[in-house]
């Protein structure tokens, strides 16, 4: 991250939130190998890694709470939604739980508008995953709103998004046991809501049957529509899993859980 006080045009709309959030120019370079519109975060890593390289030029300290906060606002005005997860997840790493309620581990509170989100660190045991991206991209406004549509009009869809929170907060405890098929079963229940309400399709819930012959469970990450699917691997199933999915044209990714969050690492004052 470089600041300027020369003016330029920018096409990146979460640049643009940025330059606005802060009244300053920034110009950014990014690299690595996370596709955007994938459910994977990757606007999330990009914003959340930006505002910190901002903070950090004029404080020299990493002020996680503003990082985590100013990220979700950035996400919520380029999308025209958004939850605060994934930019906790970038900014705290490791394992991060939403909750209406309060829990151990509680780091702080993110509210928009009559909505609130409490936001929870949790020390949990690393988890090995695979990713299924399509390559065809998520569009996150656009499953909000037709979810948030939804759920405004079906008790049915009220109810399987209860449901699903109800979901998370059981993991927890499946997750500190190391229970990895009853994690499996909390997958594959998580999906069949999703699917349910209306953000899968017949694409993704391909993916998910294939991946479940060789995983503990599966289900799509991300907003729907698109994006990506994640499996909890079993032991020695990753070679299975590349032959399964062998011309598909999908990208396949085996990563491990509880990486760490937002760092600086380089910097020359």
């Amino acid at each position: 991250v470089s600041i300027t006080s020369r003016p330029f045009e920018c096409e990146n709309p979460y640049l643009r939130e940025i330059i606005s959030l802060y009244g300053i120019y920034v110009n950014t370079r990014t690299w690595g190998d996370l596709p955007v519109a994938s459910g994977l975060g990757s606007s999330a890593a990009y914003s959340v890694s930006t505002i910190a390289g901002i903070e950090y030029i004029h404080t020299k300290r990493l002020d996680l709470m503003k990082i985590a906060r100013n990220g979700f606002e950035v996400e919520y005005n380029a999308q025209g939604r958004a939850s605060p997860n994934d930019t906790s997840v970038a900014t705290l790493g490791g394992y991060v739980i939403l909750s209406r309620s309060i829990h151990s581990g509680f780091m702080w509170r993110i509210e928009k508008g009559n909505i609130f989100w409490n936001i929870h660190k949790m020390k949990l045991t690393p988890l090995k995953i695979v990713i299924v991206y399509t390559g065809k991209p998520s569009k996150t406004g656009e499953m909000v709103a037709l979810v948030k549509s939804l759920y405004e009009k079906y008790e049915n869809v009220r109810a399987a998004i209860k449901r699903i929170g109800e979901i998370v907060l059981e993991a927890v405890d499946l997750i500190k046991s190391n229970d990895l098929d009853s994690i499996g079963k909390k997958m594959r229940e998580n999906h069949e809501l999703l699917r349910k309400i209306g953000v899968s399709n017949s694409e993704l819930d391909n993916i998910v049957k294939v991946l479940s012959r060789y995983c503990y469970g599966a289900k799509i990450t991300g907003a729907g529509g698109g994006g990506s699917v994640i499996g909890l691997l079993r032991e020695g199933a990753s070679k299975r899993i590349l032959e399964a999915f062998r011309g598909s044209g999908y990208t396949l990714y085996f990563v491990e859980t509880g990486m760490e969050g937002v760092t600086v690492e380089g910097f020359d004052s």
